[in-house]
């Protein structure tokens, strides 16, 4: 992992900085989404991607993987990182790596490449980074692809939020104009609208007893497609808190197990659907059940259509996340464990 940069003075917990950021990440997912860069057509065109990511980019990944497979004509897998760490065949397939910093562990993937048809490098790093700006350059060099997304430097705190939403537009503006995804179609105003009020749910969302409940852990309940790849919101729990990482289940599986353990251990509860009606009965239902096993739960809905409706749970839950920050004085500048990942963060590079 980056080493972070030292707090300042003025902002040594980092929240200012956060904050700052939460806000820019609307503005950036504009950028996104109305840029030429990251569209176009491919030099080779595989039917099958192998999809990859680790942190807040294995959502990436498998958001992405959801896009092709539902929205294209073609077809694609997630893959976790550590699958490349094995001995690669070659592969009837593109190759799709997503890391916002272009971490030394996501390289693994990459340097498997030439067992792929195509490589696709979906990541915020510049050719001008100093420090990574000469894999770019090589990769590019290789004939690879470079998807970018903003910002390249989100690095002084541990919790990232503006690079995991804009991750997300970069997927869903790649699969539009590369592979013809069949997305609806929404206007830049209607989404920063949907943004904006998403962040101020999650803020008013953050009362006193749901911060106090938080401490003790909490879940998401949810259904497809946010079972498959809501991962992001719990790793904000648990990098941006320092809270254990939130269980995340699909309505279809509640009963069998989950309710179960909450019956056991209680604690707080988010229900995160979309605007799909045809799931209202099976939560009423489950509410039935979370009332007999839950202090509290809260249903967060999102508005925009599949896939944008990500972006507004991302949005809520930093609005959450950053009044928590704030309530708990929680320090995102030097947090536990810092500098002492780093075997493991770089085991690629022995």
């Amino acid at each position: 992992m980056d080493l972070p940069r030292k707090e300042t003075s003025v902002d040594p917990l980092g929240h200012a900085l956060i904050q700052e950021r939460i806000q820019s990440g609307i503005g950036h997912t504009e950028e996104i989404l109305t840029s030429k860069q990251g569209s176009g057509q491919l030099r080779k065109r595989p039917q099958t991607w192998v999809i990859t990511g680790t942190g807040s980019s294995e959502a990436h990944a498998r958001f992405l993987a959801w896009l092709i497979n539902h929205h294209t004509t073609h077809h694609a897998c997630f893959c976790p990182l550590s699958y490349f760490a094995s001995n690669i065949h070659p592969h009837n397939a593109g190759l799709i790596v997503i890391s916002q910093g272009l971490s030394p562990n996501a390289t693994l993937a990459l340097h498997h490449r030439e067992s792929f048809e195509a490589c696709i490098l979906f990541t915020a790093t510049t050719q001008e980074n100093k420090q990574k700006g000469e894999l770019i350059k090589e990769l590019l060099h290789d004939g690879a692809s470079i998807i970018p997304f903003l910002p390249e430097d989100e690095y002084t705190t541990l919790l990232r939020v503006a690079g995991p939403l804009t991750g997300y537009a970069a997927c869903i503006h790649w699969a539009q104009s590369t592979l013809d995804a069949t997305i609806k179609t929404i206007s830049i105003d209607n989404l920063k609208l949907a943004l904006n009020d998403a962040y101020k749910q999650g803020k008013a969302l953050a009362t006193p007893q749901v911060l106090s409940l938080l401490k003790q852990g909490c879940f998401f309940l949810t259904h497809a497609p946010f079972s498959e790849y809501l991962h992001n919101l719990s790793y904000k729990i648990m990098e941006g808190l320092f809270l254990p990482q939130p269980p995340i289940w699909d309505i279809g599986a509640f009963s069998h197990g989950p309710f179960q353990e909450l019956s056991n251990n209680p604690r707080l509860g988010f229900i995160i659907q979309n605007a799909d009606t045809n799931y209202d009965h099976p939560f009423q239902l489950a509410k039935t059940l979370l009332e007999q096993c839950t202090p509290s739960y809260h249903t967060l809905r999102a508005t925009l259509p599949d896939p944008w409706s990500i972006l507004e749970c991302e949005m809520t839950l930093n609005g959450l996340i950053e009044t928590a920050l704030n309530a708990w004085n929680i320090n995102q500048v030097n947090w536990p464990g810092q500098g002492k990942d780093t075997a493991l963060s770089t085991w690629s590079h022995p």
